[in-house]
């Protein structure tokens, strides 16, 4: 679609177009000028660029260069004409050059039509819908040059889910709400940010995580689109007007292949039980992020190896993608979770995955005295790693524990495989590289 050029709106220019309204390209074609004679036919004849418009109202055309009266037409043989279709008829469809319409249009849109039908053979998409508002004081932070307040923003996840972990083609719609009775408000600058986060994450994002971030551009406008594509995992979008206290609402549409689970995040934490005294509240938050794996054993049997990676921990089980064939996997897989008794040991288990029945690889278990260990490194005055360092993917550190004086960290582990049973003894080839983030503050990740 096109706008005419700006001005009063629905007022006619001279050359028969109206200002302010949009026009359909429906052909752009290169025409021959000029008659078929014998030094045409060695010099070859001068060819013109042609554009084919449409205006949706069906009447009020072109009256310049090549309209359904014009002289120009016979340049063009009767051949050429047919070709195009040519219709001298006042049905709203008409041609002009290339150079005029460059000249009286200002902005072109390209619109990309995606095929969300149930039924049919080509490839389909799948559209997720969600109505938002940016709000004072407290729902409206402006972009990540703000990093401050950006996170007050509302946030939003979607999972995506890929064969042979290939990545998804994913299209985001950000539009502000354009309401005739609203014309007098300004519309704001807006754009979005998306990065991957935990598997399993179900609250608000409470740290900045600057790796691996995706931005829209931020513009004026009512709809801003931003296309990428994404590998297998949770995301959060959060739409962000640019400045912050700039409220409004919006509309995000969401597209893609492979997508669901589109919601919007509003909790900052677990609630707390209102009886105490018969079930436990959280006690920690533990974010755990399996790095890679190194030394797996090659596969006996006829096949590769191709491994994942589960973590148990209070009865929630996660599982991560199946990397195929590789004995040196790199997972860079994590979770968080929100626990009620950090005496209970969380579990990472490694697979190999097979048609019938997986393998056990072998296992490790984190107690609370690794845990305690390594947040007490970090609250100690021992040199530790710096973010950059320990490879943590989130780039950030745990905050202060709430009602004590010892502070979270970040413990970066390299531990052997071993076998399953209570005494987890026996070593089995292979070890894993975990990064470990432990707070008593449950809004600290």
């Amino acid at each position: 679609m096109l706008s005419g050029e700006s001005g009063q709106q629905e007022e006619k220019t001279d050359f028969g177009l109206v200002k302010g309204h949009a026009y359909g390209v429906t052909a752009v074609k290169k025409v021959p000028v000029g008659s078929v004679g014998l030094t045409n036919l060695f010099k070859g004849r001068e060819k013109l660029c042609l554009v084919r418009l449409r205006n949706p109202w069906g009447e009020k055309e072109w009256t310049g260069a090549f309209s359904d009266s014009s002289l120009e037409w016979r340049e063009i043989t009767d051949k050429e004409k047919q070709k195009l279709g040519l219709v001298t008829e006042d049905d709203g469809e008409f041609w002009m050059p290339w150079d005029d319409f460059i000249e009286q249009f200002t902005d072109v849109s390209i619109n990309h039509v995606i095929n969300t039908s149930i039924f049919s053979f080509y490839k389909t998409w799948k559209q997720f819908n969600k109505a938002g508002e940016w709000t004072r004081p407290d729902r409206c932070g402006g972009c990540l040059n703000y990093p401050q307040s950006f996170l007050a923003n509302p946030q939003y996840r979607f999972d995506v889910s890929s064969k042979d972990n290939t990545s998804e083609e994913v299209i985001i719609q950000l539009s502000q709400n354009d309401d005739q009775r609203l014309l007098s408000r300004e519309r704001v600058v807006m754009g979005m940010h998306v990065w991957k986060v935990e598997c399993n994450r179900k609250y608000r994002i409470h740290k900045i995580n600057l790796e691996n971030i995706k931005s829209s551009d931020f513009i004026k406008s009512r709809h801003v689109f931003y296309r990428t594509c994404l590998g297998p995992g949770r995301y959060c979008i959060i739409p962000s007007s640019f400045k912050p206290g700039e409220d409004g609402q919006f509309l995000i549409r969401l597209f893609g292949d492979e997508i669901c689970c589109f919601s919007e995040m509003i909790e900052d934490e677990p609630q707390t039980p209102k009886c105490m005294c018969i079930f436990k509240g959280f006690q920690v938050v533990t974010r755990i992020t399996v790095r890679s794996i190194t030394g797996l054993p090659a596969k006996k049997s006829i096949g590769s190896t191709d491994p994942y990676v589960t973590i148990k921990c209070e009865g929630e089980t996660v599982k991560s993608q199946v990397i195929e064939n590789s004995l040196n996997p790199e997972f860079n897989f994590s979770a968080i979770f929100y626990r009620k008794d950090p005496d209970k040991d969380i579990v990472v288990q490694v697979w190999d995955h097979n048609l019938l029945m997986d393998t056990f690889l072998g296992q490790v278990t984190i107690s609370r005295a690794i845990l305690v260990d390594f947040t007490g490194t970090t609250a100690s005055n021992k040199t530790r790693r710096s973010d950059s360092d320990s490879g943590n993917p989130f780039g950030d550190t745990a905050g202060a524990r709430s009602g004590s004086g010892a502070s979270g960290g970040v413990g970066v582990l390299k531990l052997d495989l071993k076998s399953k049973g209570k005494d987890n003894l026996e070593k089995l080839p292979g070890s894993i590289e975990l990064v470990l983030e432990n707070d008593g503050n449950l809004s600290a990740f």
